[in-house]
């Protein structure tokens, strides 16, 4: 099973990703935990490009170009072998963070990500897609209080982010059967593993596991 998790920064993916993770792993069940752009050494590498502030202007084409080359190594190298294993994959975002930041934010035409989805991906495709939805306010609080640097996404504009809010709603409401939405702006981290658990468990048996 292929599982991603989306949302803008600050919504709790990372979080949430480790704890399914090491809620699978505890019933024996193997995992394969990842995240875009990333997963592979090449991908890490063009990852620390696309994070990091730039000498010069990105533009959206150039941004797109970069995760979808990463992706390619992701999909070919990490993504498919494990699925083929038996694995479960968890990924911290996939190409519906490309349809959101790319698409819908930075304006580029649906019609090329659909060839670029066709070009790369290889027909993987999420089983199931859970959504943090937080209010934007709250997760740009919860970057701030990160100990780390802010990558280049993270000092986008209020704007930017509500921007990229309201895409992956949009995203979600287009991809209902796929799309788990929670809200994460004030449930507990026990609650909304909660969800994700009940939204893995709704979708797979686990052959009477508890």
């Amino acid at each position: 099973m292929f599982i991603t998790f989306e949302g803008g920064e600050g919504t709790g993916k990372s979080t949430q990703i480790e704890i399914l993770n090491n809620w699978l792993t505890s019933r024996n069940i193997p995992t394969v935990l990842t995240r875009e752009p990333g997963g592979t050494p090449i991908a890490e590498e063009i990852r620390s490009i696309f994070n990091n502030l730039p000498t010069e202007t990105m533009d959206a084409i150039t941004e797109l170009l970069l995760v979808y080359a990463a992706r390619r190594q992701h999909v070919e190298n990490l993504i498919k072998p494990a699925l083929i294993a038996n694995k479960f994959v968890l990924s911290d975002r996939f190409y519906d963070s490309s349809w959101v930041y790319q698409g819908y934010v930075r304006g580029i035409d649906k019609k090329h990500l659909i060839e670029m989805d066709k070009l790369v991906c290889a027909q993987v495709v999420p089983d199931l897609t859970f959504l943090f939805d937080c209010d934007v306010k709250v997760a740009l609080d919860r970057v701030c209080d990160r100990k780390k640097a802010k990558s280049r996404i993270d000092q986008e504009s209020t704007r930017f982010h509500d921007q990229v809010r309201e895409g992956f709603l949009k995203r979600a409401k287009e991809n209902s059967e796929r799309f788990v939405v929670v809200n994460t702006t004030e449930a507990s981290e026990v609650d909304i593993s909660k969800i994700v658990i009940k939204g893995v468990k709704e979708r797979i048996s686990f052959d009477n596991r508890p």
